[in-house]
């Protein structure tokens, strides 16, 4: 057995090692140590065989190094320390307070690598970590094991080594990236947790959690096993997750001589909100495996809606070879387009972004476990929906005691009504052979409920936070919580007589989109021969599997031309003859058009036009007359769609010359009243007495009905109605 040996001070620790030659362990208690040189310049020996070990007498309260240089050393382990860095005004921001170069056999365990905030310096520095947490450079035989990295610039960076461990460390707070490697060989990293990172919006940096480049490199990096990981955004700012860019092939012309070799990436966690979840650069041999990737929001990212962008999906550079991508949970796989020596197969696409699509969260996880914890994510897929998928932690099963009570939440009859069900919870009570618990719902407006399942209407869209509480037959009370959102049907609205701009809103809020060029005192105006208004798609979120929209815009103008269209979900034209069309597309790309008739919107006179669809029928009105109608028995698109542009997006044709001077957009399935029209002008009155209205009792499916009006009343050209146009740029006026 070793030597031990107690020091007290800095100089007491460097007497001890001019006289130490291995194998010894040296008690550091309680204190400053100021920094720890061991570079070979010193005087005294910086390689040992066996092996040298640094450690706290007092893990609770460990000795503290400001500084550390370790260079040349061979066989040193420091364990149970604190790495603590001050930032100095005008230091750099990758600077290395803590390194290890030309080294072997250097193992720091049980350690905290504690960082520091900038409190001076360009506003988004303000705040945020700074410099780097630990460097390894040009070293082999390393291990980093169950360190705690936080508020840091980034985590730590190993370049230029060979045989380095990094496990079950906990990073978190960090400003940028979390580990980073180059010109590594091989190399594991396992179990460690990467979490709550702190992102400065405004700078320019790219965040990752788990990051390798080729980039100014020599050589790849080679064998790597990236396993049982947790990188989950909990309470912090999305990131990328695992990043492996290969920017010598892809950029700066390498063979594959720089492909990297045999990387393993297999049963890691990922809760993130960014499409870079498990991206992969050229690279030969490779296995991505029983992955978990999660979509999870971030609150202070402005910009995230729901869209693929916002989700973790797996990338892996198509020129890859010997590939195999098995037995994941993810939102996509990117890359594969018929290699042979490709194996993608057992994998599970699940989603977040549409409810009525396959694959989506809330029918594949309790709902209860969704939201964030104090601890952060942990998705808890129902019994039988993803066996063997994803990673065997999220497969493996949970007790009562140690995930809490887990409940359900689904759809009631009416777009505002969920049902709240606890069943999965008395299951599990039951398996563990307990008795009747009691159940009760506790609603944000103060109400309750109590039972195993509970329905509930909400009066008010917006975020309504519910929980529930089980009463266990020892008295022992245990509580779950998640958030109910309600979208409400209001989606876009504009007045021009109003703010003057464009508005989105949903889930009780709403926010101002930037189309204010387009914009002028007589409304959104139209003009040319192309797009001169766009609204992002995010906005259209809501219509996304509709059964029932309505929308009501005014229009005054001359001419004829384009209005607005969503592509391939709807559009509006004026034709020659002054009649609306509009066209609206179902899931599998069908579609109905509605042409007015007996009232004319060319005539540069304000008009209201409302268009409803409900019940499968859709209706046109203008002016408060029922013009046309048509049969739509399916429901609106269920992909992503595409952007709300007015005008003529590829300039191909006239826009309608004149203005949009009010805008209302609303979804089902059920139809709230919409905010009437705030005008400055009265719309013209149509006194238009059509003929017989037809039922639309045996209608066939997207024929339009025209109404019969007197002869003449009906200008040239407007165009009957017909489901199947053979393209929307194809319309006539």
């Amino acid at each position: 057995m070793g030597v031990t040996i107690s020091v007290t001070s800095r100089d007491d620790l460097y007497d001890t090692l001019n006289q130490v030659r291995g194998g010894e362990t040296i008690l550091l208690v309680p204190g400053h140590y100021g920094a720890l040189t061991m570079n070979g310049k010193t005087g005294f020996p910086n390689r040992f065989d066996p092996p040298l070990t640094l450690t706290s007498a007092n893990p609770d309260d460990p000795a503290i190094f400001d500084w550390m240089d370790i260079h040349g050393g061979q066989n040193i382990t420091l364990d149970s320390v604190r790495f603590d860095y001050a930032y100095q005004a005008g230091q750099p921001d990758h600077i290395r307070p803590f390194e290890i170069n030309d080294s072997r056999g250097i193992e720091i365990r049980n350690s905290v690598f504690s960082g520091d905030r900038v409190l001076e310096g360009v506003a988004s520095d303000d705040g945020f970590g700074h410099g780097y947490g630990l460097s390894v450079r040009d070293s082999r035989q390393v291990t980093i094991e169950a360190n705690d990295f936080h508020h840091w610039g980034r985590g730590a960076i190993f370049s230029q080594s060979h045989g380095v461990i990094v496990r079950a460390n906990d990073i978190h707070h960090v400003r940028s990236d979390g580990l980073n490697f180059a010109e590594v060989t091989g190399v594991l990293i396992e179990e460690n947790h990467l979490h709550d990172f702190s992102a400065a919006y405004g700078s320019q940096d790219h965040r990752d959690m788990i990051q390798f480049w080729t980039n100014g490199t020599d050589s790849p990096s080679a064998e790597i096993l990236i396993r049982h990981n947790r990188l989950d955004m909990g309470q912090g700012s999305f990131t990328q997750s695992i990043f492996m860019r290969n920017e010598a092939v892809d950029s700066q012309d390498a063979t594959d001589a720089m492909y990297y070799r045999n990387v393993t990436i297999e049963e890691n966690s990922i809760y993130n909100g960014h499409l870079h979840g498990i991206t992969v650069g050229e690279t030969d041999g490779l296995t991505v495996g029983r992955n978990s990737l999660i979509a999870v929001p971030d609150p202070q990212n402005e910009g995230q809606n729901k869209t693929a962008l916002w989700v973790p999906a797996i990338t892996v550079a198509s020129a890859s070879r010997n590939v195999s991508i098995k037995g994941n949970l993810t939102n996509q796989i990117n890359g594969e387009n018929g290699q042979t020596d490709w194996q993608v197969q057992d994998n599970t696409m699940i989603q977040n972004l549409v409810p009525t699509m396959p694959g989506h969260y809330d029918d594949l996880f309790a709902s209860s476990s969704m939201d964030r914890g104090s601890n952060g994510h942990h998705f808890i897929p129902l019994a039988g929906t993803l066996v063997d998928r994803g990673t065997t932690e999220m497969n493996s099963g949970f007790a009562f005691g140690e995930i809490g009570p887990l409940f359900q939440v689904g759809q009631g009859e009416s777009l505002n009504t969920k049902v709240f069900d606890a069943s999965l919870t008395a299951q599990m009570l039951h398996d563990a052979g307990v008795g009747d618990a009691i159940y009760t719902w506790h609603f944000s407006d103060g109400t309750t409920a109590q039972g195993l399942r509970a329905i509930r209407p909400f009066a008010q869209a917006g975020s309504h936070e519910v929980t529930l509480s089980v009463m266990h037959p020892s008295g022992l009370t245990y509580v779950a919580q998640t958030i109910v959102e309600i979208r409400g049907g209001k989606l876009l609205s504009f007045d021009s007589g109003d703010e003057g701009d464009f508005f989105a809103h949903g889930f009780g809020r709403s926010h101002g989109l930037d189309v204010m060029d387009a914009v002028q005192d007589d409304g959104l105006v139209l003009t040319g021969h192309n797009a001169v208004a766009t609204v992002d798609r995010a906005a259209l979120e809501g219509l996304r599997g509709s059964d029932a929209m309505a929308l009501n815009f005014s229009v005054q103008g001359t001419g004829a031309g384009d209005l607005f269209r969503a592509h391939m979900v709807f559009q509006a034209v004026v034709t020659i003859g002054g009649a609306i069309r509009f066209q609206l597309y179902d899931q599998a790309g069908n579609s109905a058009v509605v042409t007015s008739r007996g009232v004319w919107v060319n005539d540069d006179l304000p008009h209201d036009v409302s268009v409803t669809l409900k019940d499968g029928i859709l209706d046109l009105n203008i002016d408060g007359v029922q013009t046309a109608i048509a049969r739509f028995p399916g429901t609106l698109p269920v992909s992503e769609g595409w952007d709300l542009i007015f005008g003529n997006p590829w300039g191909q044709r006239g826009n309608f010359d004149g203005a949009i001077v009010a805008f209302d957009l609303a979804a089902g399935p059920e139809l709230p009243p919409l905010d009437p029209l705030q005008l400055e002008f009265l719309s013209r009155q149509v006194d238009l007495q059509p003929s017989v209205i037809p039922a639309t009792e045996g209608l066939e499916w997207g024929k339009g009905i025209e109404f019969n009006y007197g002869a003449g009343e009906v200008p040239d050209g407007s165009a009957e109605g017909d489901a199947r146009m053979p393209a929307p740029d194809t319309l006539g006026f």
